[in-house]
């Protein structure tokens, strides 16, 4: 079941994922499975259970968890830190790893797979998927030090770090 995520998300942008009736159930199944995933990895057990409970028509309803859910700039101990907010983290993190799986590249004009080369999987650009993982990692250690900055505020916080992948 998903929270926050919907095939919606997936239909513009650097994010856009064309699907048809075969494909949606697969990507629908990526989302619900990558979603909790990451935000159990991001907030820890406790937290993360905190944090779905408290989600209401995709979004929290805590201050708390509104705080760190969308996009921010903030000045955490004297360095400038982005979010991109939780959603477009949630985003890009499915988007890697149901892309990366795919045996069509993802183009602006949707899924293609050459007649020449059927028999072979054709995937998309490493360097794009890596700039999409890159930018939620980012996101995630945003949030990450916006939550340790403020533990008296998420004392149940018990999430892990990622790093960055290169190309």
């Amino acid at each position: 079941m998903s929270y926050i995520v919907s095939l919606a998300d997936f239909e513009t942008g650097t994010t856009a994922i064309a699907t048809d009736n075969f494909t949606e159930a697969e990507l629908e199944t990526a989302i619900d499975t990558y979603e909790t995933s990451i935000l159990y990895e991001l907030l820890g057990v406790e937290l993360c259970d905190l944090f779905l409970d408290s989600i209401d028509d995709q979004a929290p309803t805590e201050q708390r968890f509104i705080d760190i859910f969308y996009p921010w700039f903030k000045d955490i101990d004297g360095e400038l830190v982005q979010s991109l907010g939780i959603p477009k983290m949630l985003v890009k993190w499915i988007f890697f790893f149901y892309v990366r799986q795919q045996s069509q590249v993802n183009t602006i004009s949707g899924n293609e797979q050459s007649e020449s080369s059927i028999n072979y999987f054709s995937k998309m650009g490493y360097a794009t998927l890596v700039n999409e993982y890159n930018q939620c990692i980012s996101t995630f250690k945003a949030i990450r030090k916006y939550i340790e900055a403020n533990k008296n505020t998420y004392p149940e916080y018990k999430g892990i770090d990622k790093d960055y992948i290169s190309l």
